[in-house]
């Protein structure tokens, strides 16, 4: 699994015929975000998981030249929220969205022995993030 930046997320379909969702980087190789998409299917519909998948692979890119996802703490999920108002086209229910999406996969991400921070807590504590936001 590659963590270079440039990650979009794309279709491929197994080889039993079933099309799922991934995160690759700009060689085409696989980010360990397309193991989360793969449960995430499972457990939501595939425009839900393409949609997560995006707003993942948005977050990913966003934070490769700032830290290691891995490592992210408070402050990087909180500027990244402020990054994602900025430019004035995101609601508070679309950035929420976002969010929700990240909060998903760090959840993953943290079951799976993939994350070295506390983030995982507090992504869980709504007191973090004002009313209507996550």
């Amino acid at each position: 699994m590659s963590s270079v930046s440039g990650l979009t997320i794309r279709s491929a379909t197994l080889e039993s015929g079933e099309s799922r969702h991934v995160v690759v980087d700009s060689a085409g190789e696989l980010h360990v975000a397309s193991l989360w998409l793969s449960t995430l299917g499972d457990r939501r519909a595939s425009n839900t998981a393409k949609s997560y998948g995006a707003k993942v692979a948005h977050y990913l890119n966003w934070a490769a030249g700032l830290f290691d996802w891995r490592a992210a703490v408070l402050a990087d999920i909180q500027l990244w929220r402020r990054a994602l108002f900025a430019d004035g086209t995101r609601n508070v229910d679309t950035v929420a969205k976002y969010i929700t999406a990240v909060r998903d996969f760090y959840e993953w991400a943290g079951a799976h022995g993939l994350v070295t921070s506390n983030i995982l807590e507090v992504l869980t504590e709504r007191r973090y993030f004002p009313a209507g936001s996550s």
